[in-house]
């Protein structure tokens, strides 16, 4: 090895790990070569690495790369790509490591409050149908072969529900609930009543027309255990007896900040999203996979995005599984339908709202970076004087940017309780 450098990555933070950048170069057989790795380890904090270590965080992710793909891949359909996976170690205390190889070609979206569109949405979406096709084909073939066993049980690492990131303010003492880190002073739950009211009064400037809208959220709302209501329903069988049931390993944790393109220039010298990897695999899970569309595109879209384009977002994700179906010749008729896929989606609102509010302000406020156009998002809380440091040259402090991204995350979290709310 002829040099050896580590460093911090810039555009990537998590909650309980961080990402290095690994640069080395080596003589190999007599040429020098060049090699750009990614390593996640643990937070060097005590509190967050044993947190991390009791989650089995790593433990979930390197057996994503290093057992399931590996698994998919004999089926013969094109695998969803993912960075190369190198070497991992989750056993070692305190010496735990995730080591991928850098695909250069493939980049963040651009930076916009308003969140992806829906080129960069598409291609997301029939990733993640890729990944929930494959994983159903590989245990049912499995379990059709094997009468007496459990497909998930050679794969315990596998969670058996989503990530539940209401938990989250349990284990991380930087929580917004703290006055001193919330624009205003307001409680949490106060910000989003108040920005989901001025919402409904921009989309309906009718007092009677919205007056049934404000009503139910009025009604949500003032009960306690709000959240604990939309968990149970997240949980609830169909409601139909004769709708399907679709089960699936999901990625867990979807949203624009783990999902990356590669692009190609068009006739028109633009260049255009073709192709899309998602990364950070440590809340993979077994369970209705529509909760996990819901997930990425409340986390990553807007309210005014999802009214233009949620029926064609979810038709092009069920035309992606039935193709991953068709391929591996499973013709037992739909096993997903559009009125069963709404459903869980409106069940992965829960999940959407309380990533938002809980883990979003404490990741990477890169999707506000470099974006002129993040100051309209914020909802007023934040004082005027901050606002126009934040659109100028000045840099901003710490306090600033946990104003902004709470801001981002707490409009992002609006949207989606709006949408709980107005839609059936």
């Amino acid at each position: 090895m002829n040099s050896l450098a580590i460093s911090a990555c810039e555009s990537k933070a998590a909650l309980l790990e961080e990402r290095l950048n690994v640069q080395v170069n080596a003589l190999i057989r007599g040429r020098s070569k060049d090699y750009d790795w990614i390593a996640k380890v643990l937070r060097s904090e005590s509190g967050p690495a044993n947190y991390a270590r009791f989650q089995g965080l790593l433990e979930t992710e390197i057996n994503f790369y290093e057992r399931l793909l590996p698994e998919l891949s004999h089926y013969g359909s094109p695998l969803p790509p993912t960075l190369p996976f190198l070497w991992g170690d989750y056993i070692t205390l305190n010496r735990e490591v995730l080591v991928l190889q850098r695909e250069e070609k493939f980049e963040c979206a651009p930076n916009k409050s308003s969140g992806l569109d829906l080129s960069h949405v598409l291609l997301a979406v029939e990733w993640l149908a890729k990944l929930h096709g494959l994983s159903y084909v590989a245990k049912r073939t499995f379990e059709n072969e094997n009468p007496q066993e459990e497909w998930l049980k050679k794969h315990p690492w596998i969670r058996r529900e989503m990530e539940d990131n209401s938990k989250i303010g349990l284990t991380e003492p930087h929580t917004h609930d703290n006055k001193e880190d919330v624009p205003g002073g307001q409680s949490l739950k106060a910000r989003l009543v108040t920005m989901a009211r001025k919402a409904l009064q921009v989309e309906s400037p009718n007092e009677t027309s919205a007056s049934g809208t404000v009503t139910d959220l009025d009604q949500l709302m003032e009960r306690q255990d709000w959240l604990d209501e939309m968990r149970n329903e997240s949980q609830k069988p169909n409601k139909k007896d004769d709708l399907p049931v679709f089960k699936s390993v999901c990625h867990g944790q979807p949203w624009a900040g783990n999902v990356y393109f590669r692009y190609e220039v068009d006739s028109n010298g633009e260049k255009v999203p073709v192709d899309a990897i998602f990364t950070d695999f440590q809340s993979c899970s077994y369970g209705r996979t529509g909760q996990d569309i819901a997930h990425f595109l409340l986390a990553s879209t807007t309210r005014e995005f999802r009214k233009n384009h949620l029926e064609t977002i979810l038709q092009a994700y069920l035309t992606e599984l039935d193709d991953v179906f068709a391929h591996q010749g499973v013709f037992d008729g739909p096993l997903y339908t559009t009125t069963a896929l709404r459903q869980d989606y409106r069940r992965g609102i829960y999940m959407g709202i309380t990533f938002c509010l809980f883990a979003m302000p404490m990741l990477s406020n890169r999707m506000l970076d470099s974006d002129q156009d993040a100051n309209e998002e914020i909802d007023g809380a934040i004082t005027g004087d901050v606002a126009d440091s934040a659109g100028s040259s000045i840099e901003m402090t710490s306090k600033t940017e946990r104003e902004m991204t709470s801001s981002f995350s707490m409009q992002r979290a609006t949207d989606a309780l709006l949408d709980y709310v107005t839609e059936d």
